[in-house]
Order: structure tokens, then sequence, then C-alpha cells
């Protein structure tokens, strides 16, 4: 196994800069660069020296023997000042004694295979340093702490018994009756766990827009005001707003964290039925997409006869004596008046649409669509051969194991970590 290195603190010009090596060759670095292996988990203050006896800088090494580490391998730290100099003339060291500047996420990819952590801990890891809001800031230490694991833990242990139960009808092949009446009582523990998964994969939608991000746009006739609406959402100018009709001819966009969910607005260009204009036709197109693709629509309309339950409509520039139909908000963007009332709606549509989940990759979700429909036929007719009944949930304690990594695919291990930054 080689030995890998990364800067773990981030690039750029900092005050400290971390560095992390692990691997076999650990403690042999740490003694040549640091002059001794320090004693283990202390911070020592040291002064680092490259092999020929030059200093190199002047910081903190600690030292972390294997197995009980964050790889599961020998580990060390060095803790330097942050320029870029220190940061050229370190890598060139550290190359230099053979070691290997470390790929995105290889240092949590060792912990995994070396069993300290498990997929579903990596993959909330990585969920954990993306998440930009609070809420999925939440949503990823349910994965990274291990509550999803748990959960899968609790099913597995359920359908363990159940099989036992299958197991021990098998055995009496030759009995009349007595392997379909041992069978029946396999049904309710695995009644139990297929109502539990279920529930589980009907959270899992709204978790994985908690995750990704939702997207909200603004869709209306032109001159309806959906760019000042936009910059009242954002409190900036981001959007150009005229009394001309088809001045906003592209898509424009904005992030905006709003209770505790990432959320892209889209501005878009205003919705006719006819144009000379090409390029506004074009803008137009460009909307129609957007509504299509959008979680949630703040429609800037008075028509309410097209059903969507998607849409939150608007009825805007109330402060110009526009009245609000039913079922529709009054708003005036300019102004601000209704814009509270507004505001309570949205944050409620978004709430709604985006939840927490324990299991929100398509990875996850897939497995557990395939371990429900496994259980539902083995549930639809609990009367057969019990042989058969004991494979269908033995397929399903595998698809869970391949969730948790006691089932590891390579190629699925390549998808989770390239994602992950390098020196995590």
């Amino acid at each position: 196994m080689e030995t890998i290195f990364a800067r773990s603190s981030g690039s750029g010009r900092t005050a400290i800069a971390v560095w992390r090596i692990s691997g076999p060759a650990a403690g042999e670095v740490v003694a040549k660069l640091a002059g001794s292996l320090p004693s283990a988990r202390r911070a020592s203050h040291r002064q680092i020296r490259d092999p020929l006896g030059g200093l190199l800088d002047d910081g903190i090494v600690l030292w972390f023997p294997g197995p009980n580490t964050a790889t599961g391998e020998d580990l060390a730290e060095f803790h330097l000042h942050g320029s870029q100099a220190v940061a050229t003339r370190f890598t060139e060291t550290l190359t230099g004694l053979g070691l290997r500047p470390a790929e995105p996420g290889e240092f949590t990819l060792r912990a995994l295979r070396y069993g300290r952590m498990g997929l579903l801990e990596a993959e909330g890891l990585g969920d954990l340093l993306d998440a930009e809001t609070e809420q999925q800031r939440q949503q990823a230490l349910g994965g990274y702490t291990g509550s999803a694991r748990e959960v899968v833990a609790g099913w597995r242990d359920g359908l363990l018994a159940a099989l036992a139960v299958l197991d021990a009808a098998v055995d009496f092949p030759d009995e009349e009756d007595v392997p379909a009446e041992i069978a029946s009582r396999a049904v309710p523990a695995l009644e139990k766990v297929s109502v539990s998964l279920k529930q589980e994969l009907a959270k899992s939608a709204k978790g994985r827009r908690l995750r990704e991000g939702l997207t909200l746009a603004i869709i209306g006739p032109p001159n309806a005001g959906k760019s000042t609406l936009l910059n009242r959402l954002v409190g900036e100018e981001r959007a150009i707003v005229s009394d001309i009709p088809g001045t906003t001819r592209d898509v424009v966009s904005a992030r905006l964290d709003i209770a505790g969910r990432l959320v892209e607005v889209l501005d878009t260009a205003g919705l006719r039925d006819e144009t000379d204009d090409p390029i506004e036709r074009a803008g137009m197109e460009r909307s129609r997409a957007a509504r299509e693709r959008a979680d949630i629509i703040i429609e800037l309309s008075a028509d309410g006869s097209r059903e969507d339950p998607r849409l939150l409509r608007v009825t805007n520039k109330i402060d110009l004596g526009e009245t609000a139909p039913e079922g529709t908000l009054g708003l005036s963007a300019l102004t601000g008046e209704g814009w509270d009332e507004f505001l309570i709606a949205l944050t409620g549509r978004i709430e709604a649409t985006a939840c927490p989940a324990l299991f929100t990759h398509e990875r996850q979700i897939a497995l557990l669509q395939s371990g429900a429909a496994a259980l539902d036929r083995v549930l639809d007719d609990p009367a057969q051969d019990p042989e058969l009944l004991a494979e269908d949930v033995r397929s399903v304690i595998a698809l869970l194991d391949q969730m948790t990594g006691r089932i590891t695919v390579e190629d699925v291990l390549g998808a989770i970590f390239s994602r992950f930054c390098i020196g995590k």
C-alpha cells in the first residue's frame, strides 16, 4: 500500500496549513522530517527539516499509529505556515521521499476499506462537505453519524429472523402443512420491514430535493413584475427592470437559502402568444423549459384555470390597483405590500417540497426499490415454497449489504469518492 499525502486545509495563502500523511511509511517520514516520532496523539512543536538537514519550517506535528486512526493506517499531521513557498517545498520533500499525492476522497476511501467507516457514512460525509444550508447539514449528519446505517441494520435483523423461520420450514419438506405453517410465522417480521422500508422510500424524493437543492421558476407574461420579484427575494438588483416588454431575454438565476433549503430562483422571459422577435422567442422557449423542470412555480398571473400542484399563484402590482382573485396571493414586489404573507406561503411550499430523509442518493433509492419489490413478491404469496421465499429474503439482505458496503462494487466507490475534495 502506497503512503499518500495531501493538504487538508484547502489551497491558497493561510495562516496555518494542515497536511495529512497516511500509509505504512508515515512514521518513518515523520521521524526523518521532525527528528523523531513524537508521543502518540499529542501535539509536538518541532522544526521540520528536509532529508539533507535544511530547515523547511517550524510547526506542529501529530502522530497517530494505526489501526485506531481516521484511515485505519498509520497517520500523521503537519501544521505548517500556509504560504505557497512552504507548500511547494514541503510537497517536493514528501514526493522525494516516495510519497504520492492523494486523489480526491482517498483518505476516506481507505477508512472505508479498513472498516473505520461504512458506505452510508462515506456518502453522508460527502453530503456534509457539500452542504450549503442548515437543513442540508442536518440531513447529511443522519448519514455520516450512522443513523441511516442503524435503520438498515434493523431491517437486516428483521429479515434474518424471518429467514431463520423459513429455513426451518425447508427442513420439513415431506410433512404436510408443516412448511406452510412454519413459513407463516415469518410474515409479521417481513411485513414490519416492508412497511418501514416503504416509509423511508416515500421520504426519499423530498430528501433528494433537499440535498440537491430546489428549483423555483418565476413565470408570467411580459411586464408582470417577475424581475422585480426576483430582486426583492435576492435583496439586490440582480435582474434588469424595465417597462419595455421583452426586457428579460434569457433566464436569470440566483441561489438563496430559504428556510434552510437551497433554492435556485429563475427569473424567466415573459410568455405571450406571438412575437416577431426571434431572440424573444428563444427566451420564451427557455422559460417553458424552466417551468417544466421547476420544483415550484411562482406564476404571476390571475389565470387560475390551470391546475398544477407546483403552482403558487400571485397577483402582482396591487399597489396599482390589481385585484387578487380567489386562489391567488396579492402582492406588490415593488413596494413590499403583502410581502410577509407571500413569504409565509412560499416558505411553507418550500418546506413541504424538500424535507429531511435518510436515503437520498440514486444508488440508495434504487436498492431500496428493488428490496421493496422483492418483499412484495414474498408477501403476495407467503404460502409458496419456503425455499423460494427464503431466496427472495436473501436477495433483500444482499441489497441491504450493498447499501452499507458489506458487499462493495468498485465502480460504485469511484462514483462516490470522485466528488470528494483532495485531503479528505
